[in-house]
């Protein structure tokens, strides 16, 4: 996958629904995806009556959601009602249309704000290959902060690839959580070969080993900070998305193929169990690659001169749009980011067009060629 080319959206039309559709319609046009919208009914009725016109009532819900992707001029394909079990139609449906990206509700929320996933969602987020984005009714847009916890593995790395395209892509801030296990002492003493301050010695490598891996990462230009905590995981990737409001938490999920695929990480289950946010679970497929191959090249340069040509007839939006999408496949194009600064000056955005322009000068002097 070199790109966000196809989301599905699959609505229950649940108390999350309008903010899928406004999440949907951001990311495609930041990507310049198609999306197509499903929805399942899980059809349990003795009644063939009542079972036909529970599928002509969900047609017929589908067609505002049909009518908004094309009032934002989002490019889609034609509204599937689909009948049976609900998680396996969805993966399904997937597979069928090579989604890079399933959208679905994160479940009903609680008087205190957070949401208890239910079974639909955890087993689509379990048997998915697909990045799954689980959106919290109370989401706010746009996406502000992203919290991303990091503990050394490729799963997390691949995490922090992918939140870091996704603040590139909406201007966002993404906060590194690193948490240091609770550890026996033996543990402790065992990893570090040493019986003396066992504990303060497996924290401070811990810490260490963190800070390398962060040390060479590239974060294309987008601000971000460091949060270390100790204890549960779980617990702290909860506490530090209540204190620091954020909008996403990213998860690299453990699990290659097989029973291992299956099975989320405990820290993963027990997050979804009490979600302040919405969650992206990326397993073995990242979100973007950085690699673009002659297609995209060619897509880009097509979209690029229509983002120019827009931007000199004055369409600042319009121009703006397309050179996110630009942006989104390569973030080191720097006549995009020239451009993204023109509009947005043009908008009254001063804050971006200088972002913009900053990296746009940084990777001029350092990495761009004509």
């Amino acid at each position: 996958m070199q790109s966000l080319r196809r989301i599905l959206l699959a609505t229950d039309f649940g108390p999350a629904s309008p903010l899928l559709t406004a999440v949907t319609i951001r990311l495609a046009r930041a990507f310049g995806s198609v999306v197509t919208p499903v929805h399942v009914i899980d059809l349990n009725s003795d009644s063939t009556l009542v079972d036909y016109f529970r599928r002509q009532v969900g047609q017929r819900m589908m067609e505002p959601l049909a009518d908004k992707l094309m009032q934002e001029r989002v490019e889609f394909l034609h509204p599937v009602v689909l009948t049976g079990p609900v998680v396996d139609r969805v993966l399904r449906k997937a597979e069928e249309i090579d989604a890079d990206l399933i959208i679905l509700g994160a479940g009903e929320p609680r008087s205190d704000g957070t949401v208890a996933s239910g079974p639909i969602t955890d087993n689509v987020i379990q048997q998915a290959r697909q990045p799954v984005l689980a959106i919290h009714p109370g989401t706010a847009l746009p996406l502000r902060r992203i919290l991303c916890p990091v503990d050394g593995s490729a799963a997390a790395s691949r995490g922090l690839k992918n939140a870091i395209r996704l603040a590139q892509a909406f201007q966002s801030e993404v906060c590194v959580l690193s948490v240091v296990p609770e550890v026996n002492w033996m543990t402790a003493a065992a990893d570090v070969g040493s019986l003396t301050h066992a504990h303060e010695q497996y924290a401070d490598r811990w810490e260490e080993n963190i800070l390398a891996i962060l040390r060479d990462t590239d974060f294309g230009g987008v601000k971000w900070n460091r949060d270390i905590r100790y204890g549960s995981p779980s617990r702290a990737i909860l506490s530090a998305a209540k204190e620091q409001q954020v909008d996403l938490i990213v998860i690299g999920a453990t699990g290659k193929s097989g029973i291992g695929r299956m099975v989320l990480g405990s820290t993963t289950r027990r997050v979804l169990r009490e979600l302040p946010c919405s969650l992206l679970v990326v397993h073995d497929e990242d979100l973007m690659l950085e690699d673009l191959n002659a297609e995209d090249v060619r897509t880009n340069n097509l979209t690029y001169s229509e983002a120019s040509g827009l931007l000199a007839e004055r369409s600042y939006a319009e121009a703006l749009r397309k050179f996110e999408q630009v942006l989104a496949r390569n973030p080191f194009h720097v006549p995009a980011l020239e451009g993204r600064a023109a509009a947005c000056d043009a908008l009254g955005l001063p804050e971006r067009a200088v972002r913009s322009r900053r990296r746009a000068d940084i990777l001029r002097h350092e990495t761009w060629t004509e």
